[in-house]
């Protein structure tokens, strides 16, 4: 897989009004009333195991990408520190930085002789990198074995080197009107992949429990619901 721009001047153009409305839409008032939002702050942490002990670490690696021009998704300093903090190798980066991750990977792969299993998790335009970072890998025949995607904006299907995929995505009528720019939308698999495990998992208001009704695509990455079940997913990894 060649290397290549992630966003033409036309579709960064969008991008970037996309964020200036979803940021004057913050600054007004908050629609959402103070009850709901105390079941939002509220949402309990929730633990793999019984009795609030985590199972030791898989034998992993963790990188986290943020969104696009590394302004937002400071959500994800915080889920780093988590994930070391529970025994994790975790780093988040910026968007501009995946192509030399995917390297990396690739070396640190060729060069281990017990190499750590490869979890990616992104937000926003960084979810569309980890997917080409895992496209990378796909075409030098090395596995992800778990890929965590945050609102992707323009992803590109899930190539069949990912054991499992889940995508966090909050549906958003705007995405309709400009898919490939704007977030709302499931992922999919390449085709011929039949091998990856894909979870969808809708959020916002389509979301079925209050802890997740107030999760907005700029938000999505702080949520600590979402913080939390993308620590059971990779905890939930067998070594």
């Amino acid at each position: 897989m060649m290397f290549r721009d992630r966003l033409t001047p036309s579709a960064a153009a969008a991008a970037a009004l996309f964020l200036c409305l979803a940021i004057a839409g913050c600054g007004g008032p908050n629609p959402i009333d103070d009850q709901l939002n105390s079941l939002c702050d509220s949402a309990p942490a929730g633990n793999p195991a019984p009795g609030g002990a985590r199972p030791a670490p898989p034998h992993v690696v963790v990188h986290l990408i943020r969104g696009l021009g590394n302004v937002y998704s400071q959500g994800l300093d915080a889920l780093t520190d988590e994930m070391k903090a529970a025994g994790l190798d975790a780093t988040v980066h910026s968007d501009t930085n995946w192509q030399n991750i995917a390297k990396d990977l690739v070396d640190q792969h060729n060069s281990e002789g017990d190499p750590p299993g490869i979890v990616l998790l992104g937000h926003s335009y960084g979810a569309d990198d980890v997917i080409h970072i895992a496209q990378y890998l796909n075409d030098q025949g090395i596995p992800v074995r778990l890929l965590l995607l945050l609102d992707a904006t323009n992803p590109p299907p899930i190539p069949a080197n990912v054991d499992r995929c889940v995508h966090f995505y909050i549906p958003w009528p705007a995405g309709d009107v400009a898919p490939g720019v704007l977030p709302g939308h499931p992922v999919s698999p390449a085709d011929g992949n039949s091998h990856t495990q894909i979870v969808n998992d809708s959020l916002g208001l389509e979301g079925t429990t209050p802890s997740t009704w107030c999760i907005s695509h700029l938000g999505i990455d702080a949520s600590k619901y979402v913080h939390n079940q993308a620590m059971n997913e990779i905890f939930n990894l067998a070594n």
